[in-house]
């Protein structure tokens, strides 16, 4: 699995720890956050922070940056990555450059580029799917007034968890 985040480990002692992870390493860590109780809160360039009072010792928080800024989701951005995701099999066909994502739906190569080049969407071999980023990007969009960030419930991140993980698979 590519790297696609950048992650920052803030510790209660005040070492920071970083390295980098995969979409499924952060959809574990957002669903292990949710079934905690932890503080959660999704930003609109499609990163995480995850947050934690240690009794006695103080915070521990864990931010996940993504490689690539999800940057301004246009409506028309926004229904391309909402077909792409309610498709059980959206595709990239190669010879035209457009994703199909439905049976009458598919997607403008040049669209279609920008959504790869901006790593919104994670192509393997011609299956299409949302990478995490793009489904953090769009939690935090529908839910909040810019610049701010979105705290989402646990349901919510455990929706994101598992349209992530269905796609996957």
């Amino acid at each position: 699995m590519p790297f696609t985040f950048y992650m920052t480990v803030n510790h209660t002692d005040g070492t920071v720890a970083q390295g980098a992870c995969s979409d499924a390493d952060v959809t574990r860590s957002l669903a292990t956050a949710a079934r905690r109780g932890y503080q959660v809160e999704v930003t609109p360039q499609g990163g995480a922070n995850i947050a934690r009072q240690i009794p006695g010792k103080g915070r521990h928080s864990v931010v996940y940056a993504p490689f690539r800024n999800a940057g301004s989701l246009t409506a028309t951005v926004r229904e391309d990555l909402r077909l792409i995701a309610i498709r059980p099999a959206a595709e990239l066909q190669p010879e035209t450059g457009r994703i199909n994502a439905g049976y009458v739906n598919s997607i403008p190569p040049a669209a279609s580029s920008l959504l790869i080049f901006r790593c919104l969407v994670a192509v393997n071999g011609t299956a299409v799917t949302l990478s995490m980023s793009a489904r953090l990007a769009l939690l935090a969009t529908d839910h909040r007034t810019p610049p701010w960030s979105y705290e989402p419930t646990a349901g919510e991140i455990n929706d994101l968890c598992a349209a992530t993980s269905r796609k996957a698979a």
